[in-house]
């Protein structure tokens, strides 16, 4: 019970105790005495004083903030207005009523007889918390305090003091509550919680779990004083603990012990230093971690076999994570493209895609099916500006619910086998122009070569027949005079003309076998690659035809040309003999015009020898390039038919490609590739 509600409960008692009921009695006694009738200054005296102290009781009864009522034999003679408030009803209700329709039920009322009432009876006093019913029958808490109106004599009813509690009792029944939530909690917690006191160490607080940490009972724990358990000073508990008083903050420590209880652990641990009732403790709340330990110990293990593993592959290893960014690449990627790893963690996803190639990429991308394998060939860039040519093996990797989590991609560097197929491309393009040739040379032989063949037999065999009859003329002529006459014509005009076609065929042999000769030497040669700087080429070329084209009376006007990789002395002989062919084939009607350009595409140099002479018709075009083709055979200028020939075979034995743009009247433009630098 409150201190202040005693206090008012003793002063109300005392009032009406030691004031009013002497007040009454003497009351009754003035008026059955006599002699006090007779003693008029004694009567005014005593009437005065009972006026006096029926005054301070009204003014006690009608003002006090506790309910006050006189209740006999369990009906209420006389209540207060606060009784009345508190109850819910008017005051001139409460007088003669029955206590039974303010309990919670009749079995509560009878209750309440048996306890309340009786214990008045027997002891003269009660005090208890009482479940009480207002009028409009909402229920409330009370506390009452009854004593008998006259000791010893239960008869005359008793006084009872009545305070609405309803706040404190149902703030108090949820804090019990919560309490037995709480200690619920810690018992059923899978945490080990255990409550210290700061000033000597006792355990005041354990439960299961924290007993099960330390591999011993609760009731071991609760006899143990923090500060003299062995087994903390080594593993840094104890300094913890203490710093964590010293300092009033949190700590934390993972730790290893081999508890008083023999078991060795692992423990997460934090220590909370508070105050509870102007007392400090201390909380520790403690994890087995054991077994996560050990699994974390096994798990790095994994990571750094798998770690080793990955890193002794011969492929490059890289890993794409959710928001399309390098989560991990290996040492072998970042050594194949010239990078550290440090620096290609974290870029975005095309960081190391060639740009020619980023179309191909998101083409893969976005037909490929959500989370299907598959492997593609790509141009990666490497730091060095580089091509870095490879084969991607990609393997997305989706959770239960089908979204991305991350793409392993295998990169293989294929440069050499890349370039193996192009050398083995080559040589095929190589055998099946040299298959070409020899089919070319297979016709020479059968037709160009037969040719002046088939004349030198006939005109051998009509100069033979000539001498037949030089031989027949000398047996039958009878004079030298008339041998001469007869065999003039023989001599002079027949055997002449054969020997003529004779030589002439024999030239045009020559002339043959050795364009067969240059054409199997062009094949032969060693090649010496190496970065030209083709503006330098180009006018050694023009300064080499200068002659030539002031005969001609034309201009050659040269660009700023890009570099190109190739054989120094066989791109010179490319780009003279196409310089040589423009003056050749110029138009007599108007000035020879030559440019010469080029532009970078790519991996490749492109130049373009472009005139302004006779050009080549369409039907030309595919055969300008054969052996011994001329665009016009019987034309004036003299020519072997092996110079476009030589031209295609240098150019592609530096692995570049030839072509010709042209139409007849305008003009020719021949077009050269060679691999840039």
């Amino acid at each position: 019970m409150p201190p202040a509600l005693l206090i008012v409960i003793l002063v109300l008692l005392a009032v009406l105790g030691g004031c009013a009921w002497p007040a009454a009695r003497l009351l009754r006694q003035a008026r059955s005495d006599r002699r006090y009738r007779a003693a008029g200054a004694a009567r005014e005296l005593a009437w005065e004083q009972l006026t006096r102290s029926l005054h301070v009781q009204t003014l006690v009864l009608a003002n006090s903030g506790l309910g006050i009522a006189h209740i006999r034999e369990r009906r209420i003679q006389w209540a207060n207005p606060r009784w009345a408030e508190i109850f819910g009803v008017r005051p001139e209700q409460l007088a003669g009523a029955s206590m039974a329709p303010f309990h919670q039920d009749a079995a509560a009322f009878e209750a309440f007889g048996r306890t309340g009432y009786a214990t008045i009876e027997r002891e003269g006093r009660f005090s208890g918390e009482i479940r009480f019913r207002r009028a409009d029958g909402s229920p409330f808490w009370g506390f009452l305090i009854g004593s008998q109106l006259v000791s010893g004599k239960p008869e005359e009813g008793a006084i009872w003091c009545l305070e609405d509690v309803t706040a404190k009792v149902e703030a108090q029944q949820e804090l019990d509550d919560a309490l037995r939530l709480n200690q619920r909690l810690i018992a059923a917690s899978p945490t080990g919680i255990a409550l210290y006191r700061a000033a000597d160490g006792a355990c005041l607080l354990a439960n299961e779990a924290a007993a099960k940490a330390v591999g011993g009972r609760v009731e071991d724990l609760l006899r143990q004083n923090f500060r003299r358990i062995p087994s903390w000073v080594g593993c840094g508990l104890l300094d913890q603990a203490e710093a964590a008083l010293a300092t009033g903050a949190e700590q934390v420590l993972e730790t290893t012990l081999t508890t008083g209880f023999g078991v060795t652990r692992t423990l997460a641990c934090t220590f909370v230093p508070f105050e509870s009732r102007a007392e400090r403790v201390l909380l520790l709340m403690m994890s087995d971690v054991t077994e996560r330990t050990l699994a974390t110990a096994g798990l790095r293990e994994s990571q750094e076999r798998y770690r080793a593993v990955v890193e002794a592959l011969n492929e490059g290893l890289l890993i794409v994570g959710p928001d399309q960014r390098y989560d991990y690449c290996n040492s072998r990627l970042a050594a194949m493209l010239g990078y550290s790893v440090e620096e290609l963690l974290g870029q975005y996803r095309t960081f190391i895609v060639a740009e020619e190639d980023l179309g191909v990429l998101e083409a893969r991308r976005a037909s490929r099916l959500p989370g299907a394998a598959e492997s593609y060939e790509l141009r990666l860039k490497r730091k060095d500006g580089k091509t870095l040519e490879a084969l991607m093996s990609v393997a997305p990797i989706q959770d239960a619910r089908g979204r991305f989590v991350a793409s392993p991609v295998l990169v293989t560097d294929i440069s050499v086998r890349k370039q193996s197929e192009r050398e083995r491309d080559q040589l095929m393009m190589e055998l099946e122009q040299k298959n070409k040739e020899l089919e070319t040379l297979v016709y020479v032989a059968s037709h160009d070569l037969r040719s002046p063949l088939v004349n030198i037999q006939g005109f051998s065999q009509r100069l033979g027949r000539s001498l037949d009859e030089v031989e027949r003329q000398m047996e039958s002529c009878g004079s030298i005079e008339d041998l001469r006459i007869a065999a003039q014509p023989l001599l002079r005009e027949r055997m002449p003309a054969a020997l003529e076609y004779i030589r002439a065929s024999g030239v045009k042999m020559d002339a043959i076998i050795n364009g067969l000769l240059r054409l199997s030497r062009a094949g032969r040669m060693l090649l010496h690659s190496e970065a030209l700087d083709m503006n330098r080429v180009l006018e050694a070329s023009a300064a080499a035809m200068a002659f030539q084209l002031q005969e001609a009376e034309g201009t050659l006007e040269l660009d700023d040309l890009p570099p190109c990789q190739a054989d120094p002395a066989q791109t010179a002989q490319v780009f003279s003999n196409l310089l040589d062919n423009a003056i050749k084939y110029r138009r007599p009607d108007q000035p020879l015009r030559i440019r010469v350009s080029g532009r970078l595409q790519g991996a490749l140099a492109v130049y373009s020898v472009e005139d302004n002479g006779i050009g080549i018709n369409l039907e030309h075009r595919a055969r300008i390039f054969d052996i011994f083709q001329r665009l016009d055979p019987q034309g004036p200028t003299r020519g072997e038919g092996l110079g476009l020939t030589l031209v295609r075979r240098m150019v592609e034995r530096n692995g570049g490609r030839i072509w010709v743009e042209s139409a007849e009247g305008p003009g020719s433009r021949f077009c050269v590739e060679l691999p840039a630098v």
